[in-house]
């Protein structure tokens, strides 16, 4: 394939992530609870289980600001012919560029776009922009968010994604 075609696709808090989170949260309640229950009830077991639980809590907060927090915006491929509407987004790579545009309104190019798991209707990639110094971000992509645009974004994901 010589070059995919330029495509825009929106990017929101995943649904498929939010269950996983979820389901882990509930099979370490349940571990706990095992555990809990074929252990005696003596001072020493039940301070353990209250650390146990505290862990646990601590552990779904973070899994809930970490899904909250998760960013959204739009992640665009523009062939090079096309990366003359910003400023910003000159070519730096033969066929184009991707380029992440934040909810906020800032667009940023990005240096690396890599498939880290690819479900075919629900897709895992990696961004990453050397200019910001940041580490790598993930997002989760799913056909559902733009069903009409899922064909162009996996052409263009498998065409220059590393």
């Amino acid at each position: 394939m010589k070059s995919a075609p330029s495509v825009q696709y929106p990017v929101g808090r995943s649904p498929f992530y939010g269950v996983v989170l979820v389901a882990l949260a509930m099979v370490l309640l349940l571990a706990w609870g095992l555990w809990l229950s074929s252990t005696g009830t003596s001072a020493h077991v039940s301070e353990i289980a209250g650390a146990g639980f505290l862990a646990w809590a601590g552990w779904c907060w973070w899994a809930w600001r970490h899904w909250n927090g998760s960013l959204t915006g739009v992640l665009r491929w523009t062939v090079a012919d096309e990366s003359r509407v910003k400023p910003e987004a000159a070519s730096t790579k033969a066929g184009g560029d991707w380029l992440w545009a934040s909810s906020e309104g800032k667009t940023h190019v990005l240096d690396q776009v890599k498939v880290v798991v690819d479900l075919q209707g629900t897709v895992l990639v990696m961004l990453r922009s050397k200019r910001h110094g940041r580490m790598p971000t993930h997002i989760w992509l799913h056909r559902s968010s733009e069903p009409s645009r899922w064909l162009e974004l996996r052409r263009a994901l498998v065409a220059h994604a590393e």
